[in-house]
């Protein structure tokens, strides 16, 4: 039997005035000029069964606060659950920022992920069949 940890993330973030002093109003930011206000997630349990693969929430939330204890909770807990990462231009955007946004406050970040292409989860059939209490 299979298991694995889903972890639908996507973050909230404003332009950080204080490295964009001299920044062009209509140009578009590099990540590490973004500063996070909240996470959103949502974690799941997958199981490949007898029956086929079930997908079970396990908890959702948002995790806010201090950009300097918001992006340490999510990188602990990416390190700690090594979960598959679903995201919405994860890779354009939010991993970026929260890897340099890190690096910024000097907080470590996982060197244990690897990005797969797009078509993967597409052939893989992830569906919601049932939801854990």
């Amino acid at each position: 039997m299979r298991t694995d940890t889903l972890l639908v993330a996507d973050i909230e973030a404003v332009k950080d005035k204080r490295v964009l002093e001299d920044w062009p109003e209509n140009k578009w930011p590099p990540p590490v000029c973004w500063r996070v206000l909240a996470i959103g997630m949502l974690v799941a349990h997958q199981e490949m069964t007898a029956k086929g693969l079930t997908t079970y929430v396990q908890k959702s939330g948002c995790i806010t606060g201090p950009e300097d204890e918001i992006i340490p909770k999510f990188w602990q807990f990416f390190d700690k659950r090594q979960p598959v990462l679903v995201t919405w231009n994860g890779r354009g955007y939010d991993l970026p920022v929260l890897r340099q946004r890190a690096f910024v406050s000097a907080v470590p970040t996982s060197g244990g992920f690897r990005l797969e292409p797009d078509t993967k989860a597409i052939r893989t059939g992830i569906r919601p069949i049932g939801i854990a209490t």
